[in-house]
Protein backbone atom coordinates (compact mmCIF):
# COMPACT_ATOMS: atom_id res chain seq x y z
CA UNK A 1 0.00 0.00 0.00
CA UNK A 2 0.89 3.40 -0.63
CA UNK A 3 0.18 5.79 2.50
CA UNK A 4 0.84 9.33 2.36
CA UNK A 5 1.46 11.18 5.85
CA UNK A 6 0.43 14.90 5.49
CA UNK A 7 1.43 17.35 8.07
CA UNK A 8 -0.97 20.11 8.87
CA UNK A 9 1.73 23.12 9.71
CA UNK A 10 3.96 25.31 8.72
CA UNK A 11 6.82 24.00 9.87
CA UNK A 12 9.12 21.74 7.93
CA UNK A 13 10.28 17.87 8.34
CA UNK A 14 13.68 16.66 8.20
CA UNK A 15 15.27 13.47 7.81
CA UNK A 16 17.02 13.69 11.04
CA UNK A 17 13.93 15.66 12.40
CA UNK A 18 14.06 14.82 16.05
CA UNK A 19 11.52 12.61 17.38
CA UNK A 20 9.18 13.09 14.53
CA UNK A 21 5.78 11.13 15.20
CA UNK A 22 5.76 11.09 11.12
CA UNK A 23 9.12 9.61 10.78
CA UNK A 24 8.33 7.35 13.13
CA UNK A 25 5.26 5.70 12.32
CA UNK A 26 6.67 5.71 8.29
CA UNK A 27 9.86 3.60 9.37
CA UNK A 28 7.09 1.13 11.57
CA UNK A 29 4.74 1.10 8.13
CA UNK A 30 7.43 0.36 5.91
CA UNK A 31 8.83 -2.35 7.83
CA UNK A 32 5.36 -3.76 7.19
CA UNK A 33 6.38 -3.13 3.99
CA UNK A 34 4.28 -0.56 2.95
CA UNK A 35 5.13 2.65 0.79
CA UNK A 36 5.24 5.95 2.96
CA UNK A 37 5.33 9.34 1.48
CA UNK A 38 5.35 12.27 3.95
CA UNK A 39 4.06 15.13 2.80
CA UNK A 40 5.29 18.49 4.84
CA UNK A 41 5.78 22.13 3.97
CA UNK A 42 8.72 23.99 2.29
CA UNK A 43 9.69 26.67 4.30
CA UNK A 44 11.70 28.02 1.22
CA UNK A 45 9.25 30.17 -0.60
CA UNK A 46 7.83 27.81 -3.60
CA UNK A 47 10.77 25.19 -3.34
CA UNK A 48 9.41 21.61 -4.24
CA UNK A 49 12.07 18.80 -3.03
CA UNK A 50 11.92 15.14 -2.65
CA UNK A 51 13.84 13.02 -0.22
CA UNK A 52 14.51 9.54 0.13
CA UNK A 53 15.02 7.74 3.55
CA UNK A 54 16.87 4.79 3.70
CA UNK A 55 15.07 1.48 5.06
CA UNK A 56 15.66 -1.60 6.54
CA UNK A 57 16.21 -4.58 3.62
CA UNK A 58 12.94 -5.97 2.30
CA UNK A 59 11.26 -3.11 3.73
CA UNK A 60 9.07 -0.52 1.98
CA UNK A 61 10.36 2.97 1.00
CA UNK A 62 10.23 6.11 2.68
CA UNK A 63 10.04 9.56 1.20
CA UNK A 64 9.76 13.03 2.59
CA UNK A 65 8.27 15.47 0.09
CA UNK A 66 8.34 19.14 0.81
CA UNK A 67 5.41 21.01 -1.06
CA UNK A 68 5.05 24.99 -1.43
CA UNK A 69 1.88 26.29 0.49
CA UNK A 70 -0.31 29.18 0.88
CA UNK A 71 -0.55 30.93 4.52
CA UNK A 72 -2.81 32.04 6.31
CA UNK A 73 -1.06 33.88 9.00
CA UNK A 74 -3.89 34.94 11.14
CA UNK A 75 -4.76 31.23 12.19
CA UNK A 76 -0.86 29.87 11.36
CA UNK A 77 -2.71 27.81 8.74
CA UNK A 78 -1.61 26.35 5.66
CA UNK A 79 -3.20 25.13 1.82
CA UNK A 80 -0.98 23.28 -0.32
CA UNK A 81 -0.31 24.58 -3.52
CA UNK A 82 0.94 21.21 -5.76
CA UNK A 83 -0.66 18.40 -3.54
CA UNK A 84 -2.72 16.60 -5.39
CA UNK A 85 -0.41 16.37 -8.60
CA UNK A 86 1.95 14.35 -5.95
CA UNK A 87 -1.07 12.56 -4.58
CA UNK A 88 -1.45 11.26 -8.24
CA UNK A 89 1.93 10.81 -8.72
CA UNK A 90 2.79 8.42 -5.83
CA UNK A 91 -0.61 7.26 -6.41
CA UNK A 92 -1.33 6.75 -3.24
CA UNK A 93 -3.44 4.50 -1.67
CA UNK A 94 -4.48 5.93 1.52
CA UNK A 95 -4.49 9.72 3.03
CA UNK A 96 -3.18 10.03 6.57
CA UNK A 97 -4.23 13.71 7.70
CA UNK A 98 -2.79 14.63 10.90
CA UNK A 99 -5.27 16.77 13.00
CA UNK A 100 -9.50 17.26 12.06
CA UNK A 101 -9.66 21.06 12.84
CA UNK A 102 -7.85 23.17 10.02
CA UNK A 103 -8.07 23.62 6.71
CA UNK A 104 -5.79 21.59 5.06
CA UNK A 105 -8.02 18.99 6.42
CA UNK A 106 -10.83 20.34 4.45
CA UNK A 107 -8.92 20.94 1.37
CA UNK A 108 -7.74 17.13 1.24
CA UNK A 109 -10.70 15.78 2.04
CA UNK A 110 -12.05 17.27 -0.85
CA UNK A 111 -9.10 15.49 -2.85
CA UNK A 112 -10.07 12.13 -1.21
CA UNK A 113 -13.33 12.82 -2.19
CA UNK A 114 -12.52 13.66 -5.75
CA UNK A 115 -9.56 11.26 -6.16
CA UNK A 116 -11.71 8.37 -4.70
CA UNK A 117 -8.99 7.84 -1.98
CA UNK A 118 -10.04 7.02 1.53
CA UNK A 119 -8.27 8.93 4.43
CA UNK A 120 -7.80 8.81 8.27
CA UNK A 121 -7.15 11.27 10.51
CA UNK A 122 -4.84 11.59 13.06
CA UNK A 123 -5.74 13.74 15.97
CA UNK A 124 -3.81 15.12 19.56
CA UNK A 125 -5.50 18.73 20.20
CA UNK A 126 -7.91 18.04 22.96
CA UNK A 127 -9.37 21.97 23.69
CA UNK A 128 -10.63 24.64 21.00
CA UNK A 129 -8.25 26.54 20.41
CA UNK A 130 -7.49 29.95 21.61
CA UNK A 131 -7.35 33.59 20.18
CA UNK A 132 -10.10 35.15 18.51
CA UNK A 133 -8.71 34.32 14.32
CA UNK A 134 -8.75 30.52 15.75
CA UNK A 135 -12.31 30.91 17.51
CA UNK A 136 -13.73 32.34 14.06
CA UNK A 137 -12.06 29.61 11.96
CA UNK A 138 -13.57 26.99 14.62
CA UNK A 139 -17.12 28.57 13.73
CA UNK A 140 -16.61 27.96 10.81
CA UNK A 141 -15.47 24.45 10.22
CA UNK A 142 -17.48 23.03 12.21
CA UNK A 143 -20.49 24.48 9.67
CA UNK A 144 -18.50 24.43 6.60
CA UNK A 145 -16.09 21.70 6.30
CA UNK A 146 -16.90 19.14 8.97
CA UNK A 147 -20.02 17.81 8.13
CA UNK A 148 -17.88 16.90 5.06
CA UNK A 149 -14.86 15.40 6.76
CA UNK A 150 -16.97 13.54 9.21
CA UNK A 151 -18.81 11.68 6.29
CA UNK A 152 -16.31 10.62 4.10
CA UNK A 153 -13.30 9.55 6.96
CA UNK A 154 -13.10 5.76 7.45
CA UNK A 155 -11.33 5.79 10.70
CA UNK A 156 -10.19 8.80 13.40
CA UNK A 157 -7.39 7.98 16.02
CA UNK A 158 -6.34 10.04 18.63
CA UNK A 159 -2.96 10.48 20.42
CA UNK A 160 -4.90 10.67 24.13
CA UNK A 161 -8.10 9.44 26.01
CA UNK A 162 -8.93 13.47 26.09
CA UNK A 163 -8.17 13.88 22.32
CA UNK A 164 -10.72 10.79 21.73
CA UNK A 165 -13.64 12.36 24.28
CA UNK A 166 -13.03 15.50 22.45
CA UNK A 167 -13.62 14.18 18.81
CA UNK A 168 -16.59 12.07 19.95
CA UNK A 169 -18.16 14.86 21.42
CA UNK A 170 -17.08 16.84 17.76
CA UNK A 171 -19.59 13.86 16.49
CA UNK A 172 -17.13 10.99 15.51
CA UNK A 173 -17.89 7.80 17.28
CA UNK A 174 -15.62 5.73 15.87
CA UNK A 175 -12.48 7.72 17.44
CA UNK A 176 -9.97 5.15 18.91
CA UNK A 177 -6.81 5.63 20.87
CA UNK A 178 -3.67 5.26 18.75
CA UNK A 179 -0.84 6.67 21.11
CA UNK A 180 2.48 8.44 19.67
CA UNK A 181 4.93 6.10 19.91
CA UNK A 182 9.21 6.94 20.49
CA UNK A 183 12.04 6.33 17.56
CA UNK A 184 14.80 4.88 20.12
CA UNK A 185 17.12 4.37 17.17
CA UNK A 186 18.56 7.84 17.65
CA UNK A 187 19.65 6.01 21.42
CA UNK A 188 21.19 3.42 19.71
CA UNK A 189 25.33 5.17 19.58
CA UNK A 190 25.00 7.42 23.08
CA UNK A 191 27.96 9.58 23.52
CA UNK A 192 29.52 8.79 26.62
CA UNK A 193 29.25 11.14 29.43
CA UNK A 194 29.99 11.85 32.94
CA UNK A 195 27.07 14.60 33.62
CA UNK A 196 27.79 14.56 37.47
CA UNK A 197 31.21 15.33 36.60
CA UNK A 198 30.87 17.37 34.16
CA UNK A 199 28.25 19.77 36.05
CA UNK A 200 30.44 19.04 39.14
CA UNK A 201 27.07 17.29 40.94
CA UNK A 202 28.23 15.68 44.62
CA UNK A 203 27.56 12.01 44.25
CA UNK A 204 25.84 11.82 47.04
CA UNK A 205 23.02 14.41 45.49
CA UNK A 206 19.96 13.14 43.45
CA UNK A 207 19.36 14.02 39.94
CA UNK A 208 15.87 15.54 39.07
CA UNK A 209 16.06 16.18 35.23
CA UNK A 210 14.05 18.43 32.75
CA UNK A 211 14.34 18.52 29.30
CA UNK A 212 12.83 20.38 26.24
CA UNK A 213 11.77 24.06 25.32
CA UNK A 214 12.43 26.48 27.90
CA UNK A 215 9.17 28.53 27.74
CA UNK A 216 6.21 30.02 29.99
CA UNK A 217 3.89 27.29 28.84
CA UNK A 218 6.19 25.07 30.54
CA UNK A 219 6.94 27.29 33.70
CA UNK A 220 10.90 27.10 33.21
CA UNK A 221 11.12 29.58 36.73
CA UNK A 222 9.21 27.68 38.97
CA UNK A 223 11.75 24.82 38.04
CA UNK A 224 14.42 26.79 39.45
CA UNK A 225 11.93 28.01 42.48
CA UNK A 226 11.65 24.04 43.24
CA UNK A 227 15.18 23.78 42.99
CA UNK A 228 15.52 26.19 45.86
CA UNK A 229 13.55 24.70 47.74
CA UNK A 230 15.10 21.24 47.76
CA UNK A 231 18.66 23.05 48.28
CA UNK A 232 18.84 21.34 51.90
CA UNK A 233 17.94 17.88 50.88
CA UNK A 234 20.85 16.70 47.89
CA UNK A 235 18.83 17.09 45.17
CA UNK A 236 20.49 19.07 42.03
CA UNK A 237 18.36 19.77 39.16
CA UNK A 238 19.46 19.46 35.45
CA UNK A 239 17.33 22.21 33.21
CA UNK A 240 18.28 21.05 29.82
CA UNK A 241 17.54 23.11 26.63
CA UNK A 242 17.00 26.52 25.47
CA UNK A 243 14.04 28.74 24.38
CA UNK A 244 12.74 32.55 25.70
CA UNK A 245 13.16 31.87 28.95
CA UNK A 246 16.41 30.46 29.72
CA UNK A 247 17.46 34.00 30.45
CA UNK A 248 14.45 34.37 33.25
CA UNK A 249 15.29 31.47 34.51
CA UNK A 250 19.38 31.65 34.76
CA UNK A 251 18.76 34.89 36.43
CA UNK A 252 16.30 34.13 39.15
CA UNK A 253 18.96 31.23 40.38
CA UNK A 254 21.84 33.72 40.02
CA UNK A 255 19.62 36.38 41.86
CA UNK A 256 18.60 33.96 44.73
CA UNK A 257 22.04 31.71 44.83
CA UNK A 258 20.43 28.55 43.50
CA UNK A 259 23.78 26.29 43.83
CA UNK A 260 21.78 22.99 42.78
CA UNK A 261 20.64 23.65 39.71
CA UNK A 262 22.31 23.51 36.08
CA UNK A 263 22.23 24.42 32.65
CA UNK A 264 23.39 22.74 29.93
CA UNK A 265 21.83 24.18 27.08
CA UNK A 266 19.82 21.90 24.42
CA UNK A 267 21.60 19.22 24.10
CA UNK A 268 21.78 16.46 21.01
CA UNK A 269 20.32 13.05 21.03
CA UNK A 270 23.63 10.79 21.55
CA UNK A 271 24.19 12.43 24.51
CA UNK A 272 20.39 12.10 26.48
CA UNK A 273 21.32 8.83 26.88
CA UNK A 274 23.78 9.09 29.81
CA UNK A 275 21.93 12.22 30.75
CA UNK A 276 18.54 10.09 31.56
CA UNK A 277 20.84 7.53 33.68
CA UNK A 278 22.36 9.50 35.92
CA UNK A 279 18.48 11.00 36.51
CA UNK A 280 16.04 10.05 39.77
CA UNK A 281 13.07 11.55 38.40
CA UNK A 282 11.88 13.24 35.36
CA UNK A 283 9.54 16.93 35.90
CA UNK A 284 7.38 18.30 33.30
CA UNK A 285 5.00 21.36 34.71
CA UNK A 286 3.36 21.98 31.41
CA UNK A 287 -0.03 23.94 31.10
CA UNK A 288 -0.48 21.99 27.90
CA UNK A 289 0.75 18.90 26.09
CA UNK A 290 -0.84 17.30 23.18
CA UNK A 291 1.05 14.29 24.30
CA UNK A 292 4.60 15.07 25.59
CA UNK A 293 7.29 12.94 24.11
CA UNK A 294 9.79 13.64 26.43
CA UNK A 295 7.61 11.75 29.22
CA UNK A 296 7.93 8.69 26.64
CA UNK A 297 11.96 9.15 26.96
CA UNK A 298 11.73 8.94 30.51
CA UNK A 299 9.66 6.18 30.52
CA UNK A 300 11.85 4.36 28.03
CA UNK A 301 15.01 4.90 30.36
CA UNK A 302 12.95 3.96 33.48
CA UNK A 303 12.78 7.12 35.22
CA UNK A 304 9.42 8.21 36.77
CA UNK A 305 7.66 11.64 35.86
CA UNK A 306 6.24 14.23 38.11
CA UNK A 307 4.17 16.35 35.68
CA UNK A 308 0.48 18.20 35.56
CA UNK A 309 -2.43 16.49 34.30
CA UNK A 310 -1.98 17.24 30.34
CA UNK A 311 -3.23 14.94 28.00
CA UNK A 312 -0.26 12.68 27.30
CA UNK A 313 0.34 12.61 30.55
CA UNK A 314 -2.82 11.33 31.88
CA UNK A 315 -2.41 8.04 29.50
CA UNK A 316 1.40 7.74 30.63
CA UNK A 317 1.51 8.41 34.21
CA UNK A 318 -1.43 6.42 34.89
CA UNK A 319 -0.50 4.43 37.80
CA UNK A 320 2.18 5.54 41.13
CA UNK A 321 5.46 3.60 39.78
CA UNK A 322 5.52 5.12 36.53
CA UNK A 323 5.47 8.74 38.46
CA UNK A 324 2.88 11.21 40.02
CA UNK A 325 0.22 13.34 38.26
CA UNK A 326 0.14 16.92 39.83
CA UNK A 327 -3.36 19.05 40.07
CA UNK A 328 -1.13 22.62 39.88
CA UNK A 329 2.29 24.39 40.00
CA UNK A 330 3.06 24.85 43.42
CA UNK A 331 6.34 23.89 44.93
CA UNK A 332 5.33 22.67 48.28
CA UNK A 333 3.26 20.23 46.78
CA UNK A 334 5.90 19.34 44.11
CA UNK A 335 9.17 19.41 46.90
CA UNK A 336 6.60 16.84 48.70
CA UNK A 337 6.26 14.61 45.89
CA UNK A 338 10.00 14.84 44.91
CA UNK A 339 10.96 14.01 48.48
CA UNK A 340 8.39 11.28 48.68
CA UNK A 341 9.84 9.77 45.06
CA UNK A 342 13.31 9.39 46.43
CA UNK A 343 12.87 8.30 49.80
CA UNK A 344 10.88 5.01 47.98
CA UNK A 345 12.75 1.75 48.61
CA UNK A 346 11.89 0.42 45.26
CA UNK A 347 13.73 2.04 43.05
CA UNK A 348 15.07 -0.83 41.07
CA UNK A 349 11.76 -2.19 40.71
CA UNK A 350 9.84 1.29 39.45
CA UNK A 351 12.97 1.58 36.77
CA UNK A 352 12.01 -2.30 35.23
CA UNK A 353 8.37 -1.27 35.35
CA UNK A 354 8.85 1.71 33.77
CA UNK A 355 10.86 -0.01 31.08
CA UNK A 356 8.12 -2.73 30.46
CA UNK A 357 5.20 -0.18 30.23
CA UNK A 358 7.16 1.70 27.62
CA UNK A 359 7.58 -1.69 25.78
CA UNK A 360 4.57 -2.98 26.23
CA UNK A 361 2.42 0.10 24.69
CA UNK A 362 4.77 2.41 23.19
CA UNK A 363 7.10 1.14 20.55
CA UNK A 364 6.27 2.13 16.76
CA UNK A 365 6.10 -1.61 15.57
CA UNK A 366 3.27 -2.46 18.12
CA UNK A 367 1.61 0.81 16.44
CA UNK A 368 1.66 0.49 13.64
CA UNK A 369 0.53 -2.94 13.96
CA UNK A 370 -2.51 -1.99 15.80
CA UNK A 371 -2.90 0.57 13.15
CA UNK A 372 -3.32 -1.33 10.17
CA UNK A 373 -5.31 -3.85 11.95
CA UNK A 374 -7.58 -1.20 12.59
CA UNK A 375 -8.05 -0.18 9.16
CA UNK A 376 -8.73 -3.65 8.42
CA UNK A 377 -11.45 -3.94 10.61
CA UNK A 378 -13.21 -0.81 9.34
CA UNK A 379 -12.97 -2.01 5.95
CA UNK A 380 -14.69 -5.01 6.40
CA UNK A 381 -17.29 -3.30 8.61
CA UNK A 382 -18.17 -0.94 6.24
CA UNK A 383 -18.18 -3.64 3.45
CA UNK A 384 -21.18 -5.87 5.16
CA UNK A 385 -23.16 -2.91 6.42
Amino acid sequence: MNIAIIRSDTTEIQPDSYNSQELGLAKALSDLKHNVIIFSASVTENLHKTTNIPTNEGSGTITIELLPYSALPAIDYLLYKKIRASIQKHQIDLLHINEENNPVTAQLAWLSYRLKIPFVLYHGMYEVPSGKARQAYELAHRMLFRPFIRKLCIQVFCKTTSARDFMVHRGYPNAKVLPVGLDTSAFSQPAYSDWKQALEIPEISSVVLYIGKLEKRRNTVFLVKLAKALEDRNVHFIIAGDGPEKNAAESYARENEVSNVSFPGKLSQDQLPDLYRVSDIFVLPSNYEIFGMVLLEALYFGIPSITTKTAGARDIVNDEKTGRLMDNIDVASWADEITDMLNSNNKDITRQHCKGVFQKNYQWSILASHYMNTLEKSAMESTNV
